[in-house]
Parts: structure tokens; sequence; C-alpha cells
């Protein structure tokens, strides 16, 4: 884990302030998107995150290093519990693309 400002993560550092921050990495499996043009949210709860994550923290995601899926790639994603994230993947055919799995990596932001 590696924290920017050495600050404690607490909840609520002030509306401009940045409480820290930290990246980490989780080896994923998506599954396949519905076969349409669209935005998928896929689920991966027991993240791994070093710290408990909150619904308010910024995510940043990256996908696996030289593995774009066919047609279909990571766009967002956000917390929806301590260690739970929720990534959006956006289709660009109608088809039942998978996007890639490996190693993804984020970067959470805490103010």
């Amino acid at each position: 884990m590696a924290q920017i400002d050495h600050v404690p993560l607490a909840a609520g550092g002030g509306k401009a302030a940045i409480a820290g921050m930290w990246y980490f990495t989780a080896s994923l499996t998506p599954v396949a998107l519905s076969a349409a043009v669209d935005l998928t949210e896929q689920t991966f709860a027991t993240i791994g995150s070093p710290n408990d994550l909150l619904t308010t923290d910024e995510v940043l995601v990256t996908q696996p290093p030289g593995a774009i899926g066919a047609h279909c790639c990571a766009v967002g994603a956000r917390a929806t519990a301590a260690q739970t994230i929720v990534i959006q993947f956006g289709n660009w055919t109608a088809a039942a693309n998978t996007p890639a799995a490996g190693l993804y990596g984020f970067l959470v932001i805490r103010a």
C-alpha cells in the first residue's frame, strides 16, 4: 500500500482536501457482457483493499496491462461496501463480449 500524504485514512476530510489515497491490485475474471451496445456493471466482492472502502471514495480502475477485451473495456468503478467494488464495462458492439481477465489496478482517493 502506498499512502501519499501520511494522513490517517478517516472519512470526511473536507470538500477539497484529500484525506488519503492508495493503490492496490486484484486478479479478476469478468463475465460476458450483454449482447448490446451499452454499459454493464459487474460486482467484485472481497477485493483485497488494504483499507476498507467507503461509498464516498473515488475509485479509478485500470485494466490488465496489454489486455484489452474484445470490443469492450473498463470505463469506471465505484465502491459499494467495505471490500466490494463495482466496475462499469463499456461494450462497443452488439455481441456478448468478455472483458479481459487479469490483474486490475485501483486508485482510491478519499476526501
